[in-house]
This record gives structure tokens, sequence and C-alpha cells, in this order.
């Protein structure tokens, strides 16, 4: 089927995610304009197995079982008929297995249904050795700002980082700020700017291990993506294959970090390579 799909999914099953997880305790109410920008979000991982000419063998969704069948169905329906610039080592085409992590969306339409999308994908590149890449060294997490705490603010701060030889940060940047809590627009400014300051301020002080072997090991500089979670003490993290209300940042780029991944895709803790993985040639909304 081509197109977003229209899935016939009662509203009444996502309105409790969305009122559970998406008002926090705000000093004005917030308005009708930003409660349309609210979306129901799943993020999944798995692999893909890419043939030489950047064709489909295969891909694995992680814990399929969790994941609801009309969304597996959906990803049944599309993944296999992507396209990939093909891989070339040493001059040939070769098939290669990715990493790969998708951030689902179902965005309401009339009666009461959801419209679901593929809003956006990373793939990742598979090594012979962890030295092939940087590691972490020490990653001190930011403290909870108090101001959000007081509202009662959570989201995820997706930074892209810039690695010296030394493994010092000589640079950084915020790509996108999404929130799983509304208020006001004054009130969810407040509380980018104050998760983005102190995520910035705590990946600063940041250290990390530059490769030792491989393609890049001679680079000057590496590029890495980290998203940092700030949740209250008494919230859980999403659960796998449930969906998620979240209101979805504004989405900025650095100049010396420019690749086709959406940051808000990337998947779970942990350091993403910035380049390097698969390049789809399929648009999302087709195929």
């Amino acid at each position: 089927m081509k197109g977003a799909w229209r899935i016939l999914l009662a509203i009444a099953l996502l309105a409790p995610v969305v009122t559970a997880t998406a008002i926090i305790r705000t000093k004005g109410k917030a308005p009708e304009s930003v409660r349309k920008q609210v979306e129901v979000s799943m993020l999944l991982t798995g692999t893909i197995d890419i043939d030489p000419d950047g064709s489909v063998s295969g891909y694995v969704l992680d814990d399929r079982a969790k994941v609801p069948g009309y969304v597996s169905a959906f990803l049944d329906d599309r993944v296999p008929a992507w396209q990939f610039q093909p891989t070339t080592r040493n001059g040939q085409a070769v098939a290669v297995r990715s990493p790969m992590s998708l951030r689902m969306v179902a965005r309401p339409v009339d009666g009461g249904n959801f419209q679901m999308s593929i809003a956006g994908v990373s793939f990742g590149k598979y090594s012979d050795s962890a030295t092939d890449q940087v590691t972490r060294d020490r990653m001190q997490p930011p403290s909870y700002p108090a101001g959000a705490a007081s509202m009662g603010g959570k989201g995820t701060v997706y930074l892209v980082l810039r690695i010296n030889r030394e493994g010092r940060v000589d640079d950084l940047f915020v790509e996108q700020v999404n929130l799983t809590a509304i208020g006001t627009e004054e009130e969810m400014a407040q509380m980018r700017e104050r998760f983005g300051q102190a995520a910035t301020k705590a990946a600063w002080k940041w250290t990390f291990h530059p490769p030792t072997t491989g393609d890049a090991v001679d680079e000057a500089h590496w590029a890495v993506r980290v998203p940092v979670a700030f949740m209250l003490y008494d919230t859980a993290g999403p659960r796998y294959g449930a969906w998620q209300a979240y209101l979805p940042g504004p989405r900025a780029t650095a100049s010396w970090a420019q690749d086709d991944a959406k940051p808000d895709a990337i998947a779970g803790v942990g350091l993403h390579p910035v380049g390097g993985g698969p390049k789809l040639l399929t648009p999302l909304q087709e195929g």
C-alpha cells in the first residue's frame, strides 16, 4: 500500500496515553494550538540486510512480539521496497547488515482515527572492533533543571558532539529538544532552553576514547549524537512497542555534522556516530 496508512484505531485507545504523559503542572492552560502539535510516537529498533545492488534482502525488528500487529504489517509492506545507495569496499559493491531505528508517528484525522507514518529513520554501521569508533570515557549525567522540575517538565535533548583527538568535546550543538509534557508556548520554550542548557553544560565535561583502528582512525575530529533524557523520579521510560505522546521540537543542524539521519529517530542511550551508515534513497512517504 502506497502513502501513509490510515489506521482504524479508535481515539479512545490512545487518549489515555496522551492525557497521562502530555499534560504538566503549568501556570497557564496549554492553548489549543499547542495541543494540536502533540504527536503519538513509537521508537523501534532492529537490523536491516542490504544486497550489493542496494535492495533490501531482509530486516528484523527487536522484540517483534511486543510491536502491535498493525505496525509490523505496515513495516512489512514498506521496508522491503526500500532502495539504498550501494555500499562499496575496495571498489566493489558488497552486502551489508546495519543497525536500524525508526520513529513511527500516529496523527489524529477525521472520525477519531489515526494516520500512521514513518517520521524518521537512522542507520548505523557495524564495525569489526569497538576500537573502530569513538567510545565513552567519562559521561557524568546532567543535573535536572530546578525550574523544569517545578513545572513537571520531561523531555529529551538530542546533542551532536565533535570529539577531538584528545578525546574531548571541542564543539557541540543542540539539534532538537522533544518534550513529553506540554504547557503554554512560553513554558515550553523555557523547558527546552533549560533542558538544552543543562545537557550542554554537562557535555562540555565529558571525555571519550578516540578510535585506534579502522577507516576513521586518522580523522582530526569525530561527530557523535547523544540523546539526553530528562525524566522525573516517578517517571518510567516508554515500554518498547507502546505509543507515547510527545511534542517534537524544531530541528537545527550543525554545519560540521550533516547527514540524512533524523536526530529523534536514534534510539536509546549511548553514542551514535554521524554518517558512515547506509544511505536510504527511497523517500519515507513512498515505497
